[in-house]
């Protein structure tokens, strides 16, 4: 997790895109969440640096508070499954 604290925005925005841009050609199988306010207006911008962003996801930090609720709650599933079914032998 990187953290980007600055007073000047079109600079940070760069520093931004170019290490996730970076650090996503380097990591291909794994999936960068960049958390934005407008994750169209940022999408269009990255996309002006890229062709594509197939493991770059941009989204506002309440989606990103729902993706990890949700994998908490499957991963308590699977676990409470696999609990249960060795209660059964």
């Amino acid at each position: 997790m990187h953290i980007y604290n600055s007073n000047h925005y079109s600079s940070t925005m760069k520093q931004i895109i170019n290490d996730c841009l970076h650090s996503a050609k380097e990591n291909p199988f794994a999936i960068h969440y960049v958390i934005v306010d407008d994750p169209k207006y940022y999408e269009e911008i990255f996309l002006k640096h890229t062709d594509t962003i197939f493991n770059i996801e941009l989204m506002t930090l309440s989606s990103f508070y729902q993706k990890l609720l949700q994998i908490y709650h499957q991963d308590f599933i699977k676990k409470n499954r696999y609990s249960k079914s060795f209660r059964n032998y």
